[in-house]
């Protein structure tokens, strides 16, 4: 792998000996599986107009969604309070002018109390939406605005926890009515629809000449990038009618950090901005933060991030 810039940011800690390199990152890798990649300082650079487009999708799905959902679950008797987490990464692909979609988390979840037999009861349940379920719809060749997009094997897996051992499963059964009367599957595909489209917004981000714009970074990264971005950039500009098969995945970025246990010398959180994969091809922008002499990490198996201490 070439690195052709080393251009990172160090910042003081609180430990005397602590430092931190925080940089984002663009690397490309070819057919025969060249790599190059280009680091920039974060916080802005040549590649901003990318991290725009993907906290565009990710804020206005969340958008769509966390509110309604959540006003959806109110009216539920007994609700004591609720939530709607929303997550990424969203994976689309594209062929001869079709996308379908992929990837984004929903889960609805609510605390219930109730009392039956003079017996009072706690109930926390939720619903998070099956991996199955996926999106597929119509790419304007002009514009690249997806329309008409259906939702396929749509599912809703529930799951709940009570604080008595009575048989609650009814209040599983009218949350899922809940969400089917309120016709969440065609709000979870609006949503995703409604984010997506967005960019065309943007300097029309969506469109083949200025996809994500490739365009504009093309033109300002050194010329051993430029070439294979080049290629990747043409081929989109040529028309989705002419793309057999593209991958592309807007990340969602949670900047966990992880290293080994204890008081880890060198700890890191990787995070991806966008992929974008075509012909053997693959474009990819990410975020690394790395931190020196100031984490404590616990085990892997508490599932628990890095702290600083």
């Amino acid at each position: 792998m070439k690195v052709l810039s080393t251009a990172m940011v160090g910042l003081a800690a609180t430990c005397a000996h602590a430092s931190r390199d925080f940089y984002t990152e663009a690397t490309i890798r070819t057919p025969t599986n060249t790599g190059v990649t280009y680091k920039q300082p974060i916080g802005g650079g040549i590649y901003q107009p990318i991290i725009t487009a993907q906290q565009t999708v990710m804020n206005e799905l969340r958008a769509a969604l966390q509110g309604p959902l959540l006003e959806m679950i109110k009216p539920i008797e007994g609700y004591q309070s609720g939530y709607v987490i929303v997550n990424g990464p969203i994976s689309l692909n594209y062929r001869l002018g079709e996308v379908s979609f992929s990837g984004p988390q929903v889960s609805i979840g609510a605390t219930v109390k109730r009392s039956y037999a003079g017996v009072s009861a706690t109930c926390n349940i939720a619903l998070d939406l099956d991996n199955g379920t996926t999106f597929s719809g119509h790419v304007n060749l002009d514009t690249g605005v997806v329309d008409n997009l259906q939702i396929q094997n749509f599912k809703l897996n529930s799951s709940y926890n009570c604080s008595s051992s009575l048989d609650w499963v009814p209040v599983v059964g009218e949350l899922v009515n809940l969400a089917i009367d309120h016709f969440v599957d065609q709000a979870i595909s609006n949503a995703v629809k409604g984010a997506y489209n967005k960019l065309d917004q943007i300097n029309h981000y969506l469109a083949p000449l200025s996809f994500m714009s490739l365009d504009l970074l093309s033109l300002n990264v050194p010329g051993e990038l430029a070439a294979p971005l080049g290629y990747i950039k043409n081929r989109i500009a040529s028309g989705f009618q002419n793309i057999q098969s593209m991958q592309v995945v807007i990340g969602d970025p949670k900047r966990r950090v992880y290293g080994p246990t204890g008081y880890a010398h060198e700890a890191a959180s990787h995070d991806g901005f966008l992929g974008i994969y075509i012909d053997g091809y693959s474009f990819e922008v990410s975020e690394h933060r790395y931190y020196y002499d100031e984490m404590y990490c616990p085990p892997p198996a508490s599932g628990r991030s890095c702290f600083r201490f």
